[in-house]
Formats: structure tokens, C-alpha cells, sequence
């Protein structure tokens, strides 16, 4: 099994993503937004794993939620979502993560479909972030389907009187013996301060812990998803520019309803059409972004095919994340394995302990790893390969594969792949492991 990069992942027709549902209407607020109205939202997510893997990771975000039409007391929102890159501290940078509709009603009923491309990827975003669910009065419960895992929770809620508005405090907690193979909830807390006046959501917060049963040989692993959410801005468009933003969004959501989940000519096509249409429209960073990803894939597809047996092995020069220059080059006359993974890629995680035996039993014959890692953010590398004790050289690699990095000059599309060289710098073996690779390398140290 492996873990793979792609760019279609962009293409969904309809991108599911959990959801909180349930809930009357509460006396004192409701969602009663007129179509115009554009909010924003500032929210922080904390991933916090421990458990076998140990991994922390913060992602910000910046939503701009517009209401663009109502019909029978359902509101059609459009949704624009900026995710901010891994560490920035000072604000959230504009790289696009979903542009997609919502339907909500004033009593916080929200529709179970959302379409165009919402950020699904991202465990604890979700857009009851910023609406939460409503819970009338006399209610104590409320459902909730968290944004992990696939079963809903039936949480507590408590609802007072603030000065603008009213506060509800939720919270879910599940008995320890309940755990199962698989996501299970083990508590869930919320809290939401909402506006009456301006009917909106003014702060969210919410805590998720969770633990995820793989087996009985595997560790079992927790999870505590955290989040921070508030409201930035406010403005209503006028009708000229609501009518302009409903024709994007219209055309921008049709492309991803009828793409077919690849970059095929007609949906290339009707990306092409949109950008002429709509230059500066609300899609086109991640329709630009998709044309410029499927000619990449394409070299990444004809670059790899040349990554063969009895080839030989493309050079390059790169820097360690110790700071060392490794030139493939300086290394002939040593048998090399280049290892394309990453913390994130649980097949490569899963290759650690192999391949460490495989290097202490070896190095002292002139064998040498060179790791090439597509991590997130190079702490969580640096911190990963310091508590594994791995002491082959590693190279870090951000992103997606950009011509001249090694993964674009080898052709790297999925995680993990191994390309094993001889002493002369020729490709002896392609996307081995286990045993196979063990072999591989015992009889090329031999060789003289």
C-alpha cells in the first residue's frame, strides 16, 4: 500500500465533509443573513498525534462566507477558504483551499452536501465552525457528526444569555471501554458566542480527542483535534457585484460537477473557458493552479519512466537539513538507496525499522541512504529522524515536486519509492522493499 501525491485530488464533483446537524431554533438568534452578506473568519487548527507516531501540526485559516441567494428560508452560501502556510505566525498567506456552496437555514439546519472543493483533507474544518449548530429552547442534546470519523455523537448542550447574543457550551464524552477498532470519540467540547443583533457567529472553540484502533500489533494512536474561530470582518456587496459574484460562482461550481475526477481534455477545457471568462474570478488561483499541476504531472509521468534498470541514475546537487551539500555524483563507488517518503506517509513510517537494520548492517560496506522527504514543515522532520535514531542523511523538500528538485528529475507521484544504485551510479532496482530490497543491496555490497 502507499501513499500517493496527485493533483487530481483537486478534481471531486462533490466534495463530502462532515457536518454538525440537529437542533430547533433558538428564541434569541438565528441565521436570518440577507443575501449579500459577506463575513470573515480567522481560524487556527492544532493537530496534536501521539501514540507510535509522534506529530504536532498548526494550519491557519481565512473563510469568507457570502450569502448569495435565499429561497423558502434556505440561504445558498458561498464559501472561499485560504489556508495559511505551516508556521506563519504574522497572517494567513493566500493559498487557495476550497471554494465551494453551503446550504443553511435560519434555524442552523445545514444541507449534507457540499459542492465545488472544500478543504476535506484537513481534519477539524468543517463550516459549523463558523455556524454552529442551534440548539431551542429546552433542549439539552444536540447531534453532531465531528469533523473525523464517520459516526455522529449525541452531545449535551447548554445554552445562557450574554450581552449580544447567547452562549452554548457543548460537550460529549464516551466511557473508556467503548473503544473500537477504527475512530472512536472519546470527548468532544464546544463553545460558541453568537451575535443576535448581527446573527452571526462571533468566536467558536472546540476540542476533539480521539483514539484510532488499528489492530491488535499496532499501537494505538490519539488524537486531539483543536480549534479557534472568529468572526474578522463584515460587509454587505452591492447588487451589481452580488449578480457578478453569483455568474462566477455558478460557472466556477460547474466545472466540478461535471469533472470527471482527472484532467481530461474537457474537463482542461472547461477550466480553460472559466479563466477566460473569469481572469481575476473566485476560482481561478485553484483552477490555475490545477492546469499548471496536470502539465507537472505529465513530466513527473515522463520523467519516471525513465527511471529503469540498467539507466543511469539522473544527478544532482542538494542540501541536508544539516546544512551539508550531497552531491550524487560524490557518492559513486558506493551502493546508494534513495528513499522518497515522509513523516505523513504511514507505508513509509511503517519501512523505518527495515531499513535501519538494513543500514547498520551494511554502512561499514559502503552502503548509504539518502532520504528525500516531502514533509510539511521541517521540524516535524528533524524531530521525527532525531527520536528514530536514523542517521543516513536526509534532504528536505516542501511541496509539490517543482522542476529541479530531485522528486520532479526522478518522477516521484506516490510515497514510498525506492531507487537502489550500484557502485557506478547505474539504477539497479526501482521500488523494492522488504526482502527483495535486502537482497538487492546485500549482493551489490559484494560487488567490487
Amino acid at each position: 500500500m502507499t501513499a500517493r501525491l496527485s493533483p487530481l485530488n483537486l478534481l471531486p464533483c462533490a466534495a463530502a465533509l462532515a457536518v454538525l446537524s440537529g437542533g430547533a431554533q433558538a428564541a434569541a438568534f438565528s441565521y436570518d443573513l440577507p443575501p449579500g452578506t459577506s463575513l470573515s473568519y480567522q481560524t487556527t487548527i492544532r493537530i496534536l498525534v501521539s501514540g507510535g507516531q509522534e506529530t504536532s501540526q498548526s494550519l491557519r485559516f481565512a473563510t469568507q462566507y457570502t450569502v448569495l441567494d435565499e429561497k423558502s428560508g434556505t440561504r445558498n452560501i458561498f464559501g472561499s477558504a485560504n489556508i495559511g502556510e505551516p508556521g506563519s505566525t504574522e497572517s494567513v498567506k493566500t493559498v487557495p483551499a476550497g471554494r465551494f456552496t453551503i446550504q443553511l437555514d435560519a434555524d442552523g439546519s445545514m444541507g449534507d452536501r457540499i459542492a465545488g472543493l472544500a478543504p476535506r483533507s484537513v481534519p477539524g474544518w468543517t463550516p459549523r465552525l463558523s455556524f454552529p449548530v442551534l440548539a431551542g429552547d429546552g433542549s439539552t442534546t444536540v447531534s453532531i457528526d465531528p469533523p473525523i470519523g464517520q459516526e455522529s455523537i449525541a452531545a449535551t448542550v447548554r445554552k445562557m444569555s450574554s450581552a449580544n447574543g447567547i452562549t452554548l457550551d457543548y460537550s460529549h464524552k464516551t466511557d473508556a471501554g467503548q473503544a473500537k477498532q477504527g475512530i472512536s470519540i472519546n470527548s468532544y467540547e464546544g463553545h460558541a458566542e453568537l451575535d443576535s443583533a448581527g446573527k452571526t457567529a462571533a468566536k467558536t472553540s472546540s476540542t476533539l480527542v480521539a483514539t484510532l484502533n488499528r489492530g491488535e500489533e499496532m499501537p494505538v494512536t490519539r488524537i486531539v483535534i483543536q480549534s479557534e474561530n472568529s468572526l474578522a470582518g463584515r460587509t454587505l456587496l452591492n447588487p451589481a457585484e452580488l449578480e457578478n459574484l453569483r455568474k462566477d460562482v455558478t460557472a466556477g461550481i460547474a466545472v466540478f460537477a461535471n469533472a470527471s475526477g482527472g484532467a481530461d481534455a474537457d474537463t482542461m477545457a472547461a477550466i480553460t473557458k472559466y479563466l477566460e471568462q473569469f481572469p481575476a474570478g473566485q476560482f481561478s488561483d485553484i483552477f490555475g493552479m490545477i492546469r499548471d499541476q496536470a502539465g507537472v504531472s505529465k513530466e513527473l509521468e515522463a520523467n519516471f519512466a525513465k527511471i529503469k534498470e540498467g539507466a543511469k541514475a539522473p544527478g544532482f546537487s542538494a542540501r541536508t537539513i544539516t546544512g551539508e551539500t550531497v552531491r550524487l555524483e560524490d557518492l559513486r563507488g558506493k551502493v546508494v538507496l534513495l528513499d522518497f517518503w515522509a513523516t505523513w506517509c504511514g507505508p513509509c513510517v511503517a519501512m523505518v525499522p527495515e531499513v535501519k537494520e538494513l543500514y547498520a548492517r551494511n554502512r561499514d560496506k559502503g552502503f548509504v541512504i539518502l532520504g528525500i522527504s516531502s514533509d510539511h514543515d521541517l521540524e516535524t522532520l528533524q524531530r521525527f529522524v532525531k527520536s528514530k535514531g536514523m542517521e543516513w542523511k536526509q534532504v528536505y523538500e516542501a511541496g509539490d515536486p517543482k522542476p529541479g528538485s530531485i522528486r520532479h528529475l526522478y518522477g516521484v507521484m506516490k510515497y514510498p519509492t525506492t531507487v537502489l544504485l550500484d557502485r557506478e551510479g547505474t539504477i539497479r532496482l526501482v521500488d523494492a522493499r522488504g526482502d527483495d530490497l535486502a537482497k538487492a543491496v546485500e549482493e551489490l555490497v559484494r560487488e567490487k
